[in-house]
């Protein structure tokens, strides 16, 4: 229940965000002001990519939001979305390294909770991107570690799955 209460928050939360969005990109002087404000650790770029809302993301975008902005790449990373991440971290590689955003703190760091969280390939991605950009990941986490969390998951959720459908199955005998 305690769940269900979280995610119906959540819910109304991003429509009262994207609702004063959509108002605020009606203006563009406006926009220019808050487009890459980070509030409590977050960019209206990166709650757009927590709630999977690419027009938001795309229309904040085309207002000047940063494509290379850590927080938007991390939630990138950590939400799983290869395809965008990929294009965003092709643009960090050709703005010259003095004028990048994401320093090597900023990578190692998106790098160890991306394989904390189990995306491996977002990881190999950042991985990818490290060393392009002559950055050297800490020795703390590596892909392999991702794999081990993704299978954990899998392991887990089929697990519940499987006493779930047990459970339904005796519930009906």
């Amino acid at each position: 229940p305690d769940v269900g209460r979280q995610i119906l928050s959540y819910s109304a939360e991003m429509e009262d965000f994207q609702t004063m969005l959509k108002g605020f990109l009606e203006f563009d002087t406006a926009i220019e002001c808050i487009i890459d404000l980070e509030v409590q650790g977050h960019t209206a770029s990166s709650l757009a990519v927590e709630g999977g809302n690419w027009n938001v993301l795309d229309s904040l975008l085309s207002h000047g939001a940063l494509l290379n902005h850590p927080l938007l790449v991390e939630a990138l990373a950590l939400h799983n979305h290869l395809d965008r991440l990929q294009q965003h971290l092709a643009v960090e590689r050709h703005i010259p390294a003095s004028q990048r955003l994401l320093t090597a703190e900023h990578l190692n760091g998106i790098f160890t909770r991306t394989c904390v969280s189990g995306h491996a390939e977002c990881a190999a991605a950042l991985r990818v991107h490290m060393q392009l950009v002559g950055v050297i990941p800490n020795g703390q986490h590596n892909i392999l570690e991702a794999v081990r969390a993704q299978q954990h998951s899998m392991i887990d959720f089929h697990a519940n799955a499987q006493t779930t459908l047990d459970a339904d199955v005796l519930g009906q005998a």
